[in-house]
């Protein structure tokens, strides 16, 4: 069952793989900790939570220890986390006869149909305009939020994500309501419900820097991936 979903991968291409899907505040200390000369500059609390949100158990006592607990834990991330729900759901399918001859190829299909990209995230938007006289401002704003998908991480695609829906995956039947007011300021910044999958934004955004700006202050807080991880 490994082998179907990961193959043969090289060890740099999971580590590759595995930073993709860190925010920037924990590659930056990624970066300090495998360097000798700045290891002990940081702090043994920050270490240590940086590590412990990565899935880490234990400290590292070196920056020569840094990158194997990397790779112990980008295998953990990307192939036995991943493996193990779909080993069970694959057990359950065999169990029902109302699943009979679903296979595991309809299982790795049906994960990759939520894998986020920036069409399919885009494809699950659904702006709900105000009044009339606002549908200008607003339609201007939801061609800035675009733009930002298309060009960001696939980092910060899935953290977009998680900010709106709670979730890292393309909800297919599910779409992303986008709501717009009138705030500016320091309380313009974007606000997400994820019960219901609403994300609000100001439509009094002039550029896409702007707007790209504030969602990637809130998409990439140390609040928001704290609540991922819980």
């Amino acid at each position: 069952m490994a082998s179907v979903i990961a193959g043969q991968v090289s060890d740099n291409l999971l580590m590759s793989s595995f930073e993709d899907l860190l925010p920037e505040h924990l590659l930056d200390v990624i970066a300090k900790l495998q360097n000798p000369q700045s290891f002990d500059a940081i702090d043994v609390c920050v270490r240590v939570e940086a590590l412990q949100q990565m899935g880490a158990l234990k400290d590292v006592s070196s920056a020569e220890n840094v990158k194997p607990t990397l790779l112990q834990l980008a295998k953990l991330n990307l192939l036995w986390i991943p493996k193990e729900p779909l080993v069970q759901m694959s057990a359950g399918l065999k169990s029902s006869t109302l699943w009979s001859g679903v296979g595991e190829s309809v299982l790795l299909a049906l994960r990759d149909e939520g894998f986020p990209t920036p069409d399919k995230v885009i494809a699950s938007l659904q702006p709900e305009h105000s009044i009339p006289q606002y549908l200008a401002m607003e339609t201007r704003v939801m061609t800035y939020l675009e733009g930002f998908l298309w060009a960001t991480s696939k980092a910060e695609l899935r953290r977009f994500l998680i900010f709106c829906t709670a979730l890292d995956i393309v909800q297919p039947f599910e779409k992303v309501k986008v709501c717009f007011n009138a705030s500016h300021g320091l309380a313009r910044a974007p606000s997400a419900t994820t019960c219901s999958s609403t994300l609000t934004l100001s439509r009094l955004y002039v550029s896409q820097e702007e707007l790209a700006s504030d969602l990637r202050a809130v998409i990439n807080s140390a609040q928001v991936h704290q609540f991922d991880v819980l």
